[in-house]
């Protein structure tokens, strides 16, 4: 997540930095204003994720403990 995020940002400071460049002077974003979008919305699936998991564990814990050894614990 915080590298596609980083490359996000990186290519949306560089399409800044060409509206104020000299003619000629523009250097291409890394990737495309499409290509940026899809990682960000990529980043933001996996964050939905990662907090989805977090919470399952959490509640797991909070129901079972958090030194469960097996099943034998239960």
């Amino acid at each position: 997540m915080q590298t596609c995020l980083e490359i996000v940002h990186a290519a949306n400071f560089q399409r800044i930095c060409n509206e104020e460049a000299e003619a000629g002077e523009e250097i291409a974003p890394a990737i495309s204003e499409y290509g940026a979008e899809a990682l960000l919305r990529f980043s933001i699936a996996a964050a939905k994720l990662l907090h989805e998991s977090a919470d399952g564990s959490i509640t797991w814990m909070n129901n079972y403990g958090w030194f469960f050894k097996g099943p034998a614990d239960l």
